[in-house]
């Protein structure tokens, strides 16, 4: 059960990270003001943001796995 939710949590270490990346890049394209290229008009930081995104998604990715499995077993 533990084993499983990590390794689920590996995958959200994954996919949390192009989400937000995903996100970072429509911001980029529906904000008028990051369209100028200016680097001080739009300030997005991209690695403080791909790194809250890997840690959330592991983080959701254990947290749902775990608590499938033991909703799984009380019901066994």
């Amino acid at each position: 059960m533990l084993k499983r939710a990590v390794i689920w949590g590996i995958l959200g270490l994954v996919a949390g990270p192009i989400m937000i990346y995903c996100l970072i890049l429509l911001a980029l394209y529906l904000d008028p003001s990051c369209r100028a290229g200016d680097a001080l008009t739009c300030r997005l930081d991209a690695g403080l943001n791909l790194m809250l995104g890997a840690i959330g998604g592991f983080v959701l990715f254990f947290a749902v796995s775990l608590v499938r499995s033991l909703l799984k077993k009380a019901r066994s």
